[in-house]
């Protein structure tokens, strides 16, 4: 009897203990909860920031190379990269990584345009697909005014056809006409053919404005930003 009245003296004091026992532990458990939710955060920040600092720093290019290879004549290939030098050194398997399979045959190539300006990548790689699939571009399509012509388009070959295609997407597909966008050409054979074969021969579907757009968009080639970091643009082929 003394002993059960003692246990039962002795039982609020454990249940108290016990319980201050589990509220220290759900307390720990808070705590580190919370802990962990503002490490995560500014983790997300920092993510968040490191990602817009870099998108600051990259530049977007879209290009247009020719094959030198005299049994391809006609062959071209449209791209996109953030890193010009390098991206031609893959294409010309100097660099064996990450070379497009197009571009393993035929080679070597050279650049013929690079345009640069886009404000991301994803700009840089919708113009790219507009302009690989012009046959298929709603604004390509819309902005020559006819399926049949834009198809035509597509389907001629060679340097010059494709910079037909860059001309209208320059001077007439939204939002790439109001983009200030930069277009550089690598030779003064490309310069006169994209200003004196492309534009003259736009005739009347080229207005004053869509040709100053083009004409302000165009580089020359003292003001050509490449090759940068002392890297050769220096075309071999090394098979």
């Amino acid at each position: 009897m003394v002993i059960a009245t003692a246990l039962l003296q002795r039982a609020p004091a454990t249940i108290l203990m016990h319980h201050q026992s589990r509220c220290a532990f759900a307390a720990r458990g808070e705590r580190r909860k919370h802990t962990s939710t503002l490490v995560s955060t500014t983790s997300c920040d920092q993510t968040s920031e490191e990602l817009i600092a870099q998108n600051n720093t990259k530049h977007f290019h879209c290009y247009l190379l020719r094959s030198l290879d005299p049994n391809h004549p006609l062959k071209t290939y449209i791209g996109y990269t953030t890193n010009p030098s390098r991206r031609i050194r893959q294409h010309n398997g100097i660099l064996k990584n990450n070379g497009a399979r197009r571009t393993k045959s035929a080679r070597p190539w050279e650049y013929v345009a690079i345009i640069d300006g886009f404000s991301d990548k994803v700009q840089a790689m919708q113009f790219e697909w507009a302009w690989q699939h012009t046959g298929k571009s709603k604004v390509f399509r819309a902005s020559v005014g006819c399926d049949v012509l834009a198809r035509k388009m597509k389907r001629n070959r060679g340097v010059r056809a494709r910079l037909e295609e860059l001309s209208v997407l320059l001077s007439k597909c939204e939002p790439f006409a109001s983009s200030s966008l930069r277009l550089h050409l690598f030779d003064e054979e490309y310069h006169n053919m994209f200003q004196h074969d492309v534009l003259l021969g736009e005739g009347d579907s080229l207005s004053e404005n869509n040709a100053t757009t083009i004409l302000n968009a165009l580089i020359t080639l003292d003001g050509m930003p490449f090759p940068s970091e002392g890297e050769s643009m220096t075309i071999s082929n090394s098979e």
